[in-house]
């Protein structure tokens, strides 16, 4: 590593100036977030998922490629992705089924078969802000492969492997801070790896947002009655 390459991305035109601004945002959003009412808090927390990578596309300073918005491998996507995708939503789907048989036997009807349903403003702000969080794990996947690209001694092997579990190692400490409760906080940490898995394979931040999107909806135990309810930030 050199002097050169350090200054060089203290600019916002390199990525890791906007993933220096991420990680330097987090304890000031968390602090923040805890004197705020719980609305204003996941708006808050939004706000930051959305606007740092969006600033640092705007300067030029992300690749809209490597954080799978653009260029992409549709062919890929709709072979491998597709299979990736239907295998582990059935993976949570079982796990749902498994959760559901498990709470009814030990206490009768639980969460999961007491279901209300969502109306549709509730259902559309949810998968906003999962929009939103995974916009931003995408961003942090490719601010990191971008440094790993320029990085001043050539990496031995895959810098897009290598970017992905980066990534994912430095997410999951912002999951488990987060004032959700703890099942709420493993789920996220596994749609984040499983989120990982298919952006490696299709480099596909649609796809990676749908699949979060559906395993969501069914590994939570209970789907709110209204926005107020809605657990996700």
């Amino acid at each position: 590593m050199t002097s050169e390459w350090i200054l060089s991305q203290l600019t916002p035109s390199a990525p890791g100036f906007w993933l220096a601004l991420s990680l330097l945002t987090l304890p000031v959003a968390l602090i923040l977030g805890a004197r705020l009412s719980e609305r204003s808090r996941r708006w808050l927390y939004a706000a930051r998922w959305v606007l740092i990578p969006y600033a640092g596309l705007l300067t030029g300073g992300l690749s809209p490629r490597l954080m799978g918005l653009s260029k992409i491998n549709w062919a890929t996507t709709l072979s491998l992705g597709v299979a990736l995708f239907f295998g582990l939503a059935a993976l949570a789907f079982g796990v749902r089924i498994f959760i559901a048989s498990t709470e009814k036997a030990e206490n009768g009807p639980g969460l999961l078969v007491r279901e209300t349903r969502a109306d549709w403003a509730t259902s559309i702000v949810l998968v906003l802000m999962i929009g939103a969080e995974q916009f931003h794990w995408s961003f942090i996947r490719g601010a990191i492969w971008e440094l790993l690209l320029t990085w001043p001694q050539p990496l031995n092997g895959r810098p897009a492997y290598w970017a992905i579990w980066i990534a994912t190692l430095i997410v999951l400490p912002g999951i488990w801070l987060q004032p959700i409760s703890v099942p709420h906080q493993l789920i996220k940490s596994t749609l984040l790896v499983m989120t990982a898995i298919v952006f490696f394979y299709t480099r596909n931040f649609w796809l990676a947002w749908l699949l979060h999107v559906t395993a969501w909806f069914l590994l939570t135990q209970r789907i709110p009655r209204t926005t107020e309810d809605v657990e996700y930030t």
